[in-house]
């Protein structure tokens, strides 16, 4: 079952599926069964998220979901998929923001109402083909992070959560994946600290102990536009520790000294407006920028380490990224509509603290694959830019393709 966490960018996500019976099924898809091709198109929470339903697949949709099927006599689905998220349409769709009574909502009449820019179907094909190659090389720059974060997330767990090197130690073995003088920095016993049995020498400290929290600024929309600091909001978390440099704002208005953080800080979501949770508890490290300055919203929280320790900011990081975390955010969770995230949820939150020698050592681990991920993410930003930039002028027709094409070449 599709629903609306599962739609970004314009992009469908099967990392958080919803299943539902056979049953319901039947009903959901009683009046049209998705098929290749055909748009999605969310109502609400959020409103006007968009993707594409691929081949093979059996799926239904939640709710707060519209199914728009093309007319492939006149428009090409993929184009109409673009056409959907050029900032024209997205203004339009913007438009009736705080139409419902909690959140805002997409009706009906005013979709099917909206005016779609139309071009000959073999410009139609072009556009879609060239835009198409853009969003497949930010795909596969995305695919790249995630592949390098889940290594460091992997030698994180390996070391700070399972303590296979000492374990490999204690049983006599050599600890594996790492050279002599690495090895030779893990104990070779375990001891208790508030009863966790974790490394000799090593402790289990809450978050309160080493590090204060900053809610972010309840800002004034009339401040928001094109010019000011760029802020972090709700809509830069994508869970599981990603961050979407796409979805910043710009605000001009006033703050304190406390409501910025720079880059390499690390933010941490407090809100979700669904009540599936995903983003309520997420992590991010805020990534370097040339200001390297950043406001935030009150629906983001900014952990702020006050152990001088190198490498301890990333390493609270990965923490915030366990199950361990993870489960305790959403139990604590509180909310009808809009969950919240309390402060000693997080503060009171208990870690391990390695010594200072281990941890220095991973962060020479991770600090590398952290700079190629942001070389990555530059890249990906790049890009997007780029795409975002053309889509509109190739969706009405004020640019050319050939034109087009050059521009993307210069930049690939």
């Amino acid at each position: 079952m599709l629903r609306s966490n599962n739609i970004r960018n314009g992009r469908l996500s099967l990392d958080n599926p919803s299943y539902t019976d056979e049953q319901n099924y039947r009903v959901r898809v009683r009046r049209a069964v998705p098929s290749e091709g055909d748009i999605v198109i969310t109502r609400e929470a959020p409103m006007g998220e968009l993707c594409m339903v691929p081949p093979r697949l059996k799926c239904c949709l939640g709710q707060r979901m519209v199914l728009l099927r093309p007319d492939r006599a006149r428009v090409v689905p993929k184009f109409l998929l673009y056409a959907l998220q050029s900032g024209l349409v997205q203004s339009l769709i913007q438009s009736h923001e705080g139409t419902g009574s909690t959140v805002s909502n997409l009706r009906i009449p005013a979709l099917e109402g909206l005016t779609i820019p139309l071009v000959p179907k073999e410009q139609q094909e072009e556009v879609a083909s060239l835009l198409g190659v853009l969003d497949d090389r930010i795909d596969n720059l995305r695919l790249s992070n995630e592949a390098m974060e889940a290594i460091a997330r992997a030698i994180f767990k390996s070391w700070f959560v399972d303590f296979d090197p000492v374990r490999a130690k204690v049983e006599g073995r050599e600890p594996e994946g790492m050279d002599a003088d690495t090895a030779a920095l893990f104990p070779e016993s375990f001891q208790d600290s508030r009863g966790y049995m974790v490394p000799s020498g090593w402790k289990v400290v809450s978050i309160r102990e080493i590090a204060t929290l900053d809610k972010g600024l309840s800002y004034k929309g009339d401040f928001l536009g094109e010019s000011g600091l760029p802020m972090i909001n709700l809509g830069c978390f994508l869970g599981g520790g990603g961050f979407d440099l796409q979805k910043l704002k710009f605000y001009s208005g006033d703050f304190k000294p406390r409501h910025i953080v720079k880059g390499g800080g690390l933010v941490i979501a407090n809100t979700d407006i669904t009540q599936k949770r995903k983003v309520i508890g997420s992590p991010a490290i805020v990534p370097p920028s040339d200001s390297n300055e950043y406001l935030f919203t009150h629906h983001t929280f900014a952990l702020r380490p006050t152990l001088e320790l190198d490498g301890i900011t990333r390493y609270l990081y990965f923490w915030l990224l366990q199950p361990s975390f993870r489960e305790r955010a959403v139990g604590f969770a509180t909310g009808t509509t809009v969950l919240a995230l309390p402060r000693d949820a997080v503060l009171e939150h208990e870690v391990v603290l390695p010594e200072a020698s281990v941890l220095n050592a991973f962060t020479d681990l991770v600090v590398s694959i952290a700079e190629r991920v942001n070389n990555t993410s530059h890249q990906l930003s790049v890009l997007a830019d780029l795409r975002d930039t053309l889509l509109p002028r190739l969706i009405s027709g004020k640019l050319r393709v050939p034109e087009a094409e050059k521009l993307v070449e210069a930049v690939l």
